[in-house]
This record gives C-alpha cells, sequence and structure tokens, in this order.
C-alpha cells in the first residue's frame, strides 16, 4: 500500500486527503473500491479508480498526489509541472505516447493570467478535458492567492 493524496472539491485551494491505494505500475496507483469517502467531503477521484500521481510539496513536505485518471483513452498520455522563472509562469505540460509536449497550460503570476499554447492539433476532446481539468488543481492558486474561479475559469 502506498499514499497518495487526493484533491478535495469545494475546500479551497490546498485541501488535500491522504489515503491508502495500490501502486499498479509506473506512477499510477488504484485507490481501492472499499475506501470510504467521509461523508461531507467530495474527492477529485474516486474509490475504484486509477490515477496518475506525482511527487508534489505539500505543507513542505514531498507527498504523492493524484492530478488524473488512468482510463484507455488517457492511459497514453501524461503530464509534467514545469516553471519559467523568465516569464513567471507555471505550467502543465501534455505529452503524448513519445515524450513530445502537444500543449502548455500556463498561469502566470505576474498579471494572474491563464493561457493555452497547443502544438499538435490531435489532442482527443476526453484527453483536453482531464487535461484542463487537472490544470486547475495543478496550478491553482496564482501566487497572490487569486483562484482560477475568481478569474472566471471554473
Amino acid at each position: 500500500m502506498a499514499e497518495i493524496h487526493i484533491f478535495l472539491m469545494y475546500e479551497g485551494p490546498n485541501s488535500w486527503r491522504p489515503v491508502q491505494s495500490h501502486h499498479v505500475r509506473e506512477d499510477q496507483y488504484l485507490i481501492p473500491q472499499k475506501t470510504v469517502v467521509p461523508e461531507g467531503e467530495h474527492w477529485k477521484f474516486k474509490p475504484g479508480e486509477t490515477v496518475r500521481c506525482q511527487k508534489r510539496l505539500l505543507s513542505e513536505k514531498e507527498c504523492l498526489v493524484a492530478i488524473c485518471r488512468v482510463s484507455p483513452e488517457t492511459e497514453n498520455w501524461s503530464y509534467q509541472l514545469a516553471s519559467d522563472i523568465d516569464r513567471d509562469t507555471m505550467n502543465l505540460e501534455l505529452l503524448n505516447s513519445d515524450g513530445d509536449i502537444v500543449a502548455v497550460i500556463s498561469r502566470c503570476d505576474e498579471d494572474n493570467t491563464v493561457s493555452l499554447t497547443t502544438f499538435k492539433n490531435e489532442i482527443p476532446l476526453d484527453v483536453f478535458k482531464r487535461f484542463y481539468d487537472n490544470a486547475l488543481t495543478a496550478l491553482d492558486p496564482c501566487e497572490d492567492g487569486t483562484t482560477f474561479e475568481s478569474l472566471g475559469l471554473l
């Protein structure tokens, strides 16, 4: 069993629930079907789902964070976080099965804007939707506390 952290919807930008999971392979973990979601909590991912995880600092501790569901349609796509100090941006990059970056969603802390750049046209809509949903979690909030919701992106 491995501990992963699942984003709590409607609880604020830094709300995570530690959950025991089964390591499937590489960066994929299965949330056991028998996992109980506490009453009143709304998890981004549900028991029984396989999720892709990434290491991230939570409360100054490195943790595995669930960033997206794994499904046959999305299994060959991956994400990575990157920062650009010169542009003052935090970026979530979408990679295809060859490891090529095909799209980037960037959050600019200088002017609190969010932008999308695509490099290829063949991104399935389901993959793009999951990419966007994961960007909302991975990139929110801006350094000054401005949330995507206040920018009209939710």
